[in-house]
């Protein structure tokens, strides 16, 4: 018994020093984990969106291939109520106002995870992505579209944007996210600065205000600047 009163009373304490010290190194330590974890949270947000504006086009190209080569239809119904597009995405279909039309509502999946679509609980396509509706028929953006042979450059020619509003504009400013209206397609640098473009031969990139000034030019909706005749 006196042996384990003796090594009990061996038992060395902390001192204040030192406990001071190991909540500073913790401390340390979680000061530089943080922005690594917040860098990492909005890199899987932007690698989300690129992955969905990568399907979009992909099923872009798809229902060309089933309408005689014309891309989807901007509008009337817009072109995320859709039901060929919606079924080709993945997106739920339950049929509103005739066989093309249906419920507009994505599955928070097919929405930027930055947007206010999803931050706000808003799951309509419009508040997270905006299709380019430039050089169209003559017959306007709200009942026809183009045929994608049209295209010289696929490349160089955008056909979704991180938006607020169902159509993009082209304007090389940032526009914060408004938790109120929809102003009417204007680019979303929500990234950091940059918006994501998703191109007509598939590869989605970020690009910043100026890149987008630089390719585009600042007039509004002239996205597809490698374009030729019509139908």
């Amino acid at each position: 018994m006196k042996f384990i009163v003796n090594q009990v009373k061996r038992v060395k304490k902390f001192t204040l020093i030192e406990l001071l010290t190991v909540v500073a190194s913790v401390t340390v330590l979680a000061g530089m984990l943080i922005p690594a974890l917040f860098d990492a949270r909005i890199s899987a947000r932007r690698l989300k969106c690129t992955g969905n504006l990568k399907s979009f086009t992909q099923a872009g190209v798809l229902y060309a291939g089933s309408f005689s080569d014309y891309w989807i239809p901007p509008a009337n119904p817009a072109w995320y109520d859709r039901i060929e597009f919606r079924r080709l995405v993945g997106a739920p279909v339950r049929p509103k106002n005739g066989l093309e039309n249906a419920e507009s509502a994505f599955p928070p999946d097919l929405l930027c995870p930055a947007s206010s679509a999803v931050r706000l609980n808003r799951p309509l396509a419009c508040f997270s992505y905006g299709m380019t509706r430039d050089n169209l028929s003559r017959d306007g953006y709200r009942r026809y579209a183009f045929r994608l042979p049209r295209i010289l450059k696929p490349s160089g020619s955008a056909a979704w944007f991180d938006t607020l509003g169902a159509y993009a504009q082209n304007n090389p400013d940032c526009f914060p996210e408004s938790e109120e209206g929809n102003p009417n397609g204007r680019l979303v640098y929500r990234h950091r600065r940059m918006v994501n473009v998703g191109f007509f031969d598939g590869h989605v990139a970020p690009m910043s205000p100026a890149a987008v000034a630089c390719l585009w030019g600042s007039r509004e909706a002239r996205f597809n600047r490698y374009f030729c005749g019509d139908d």
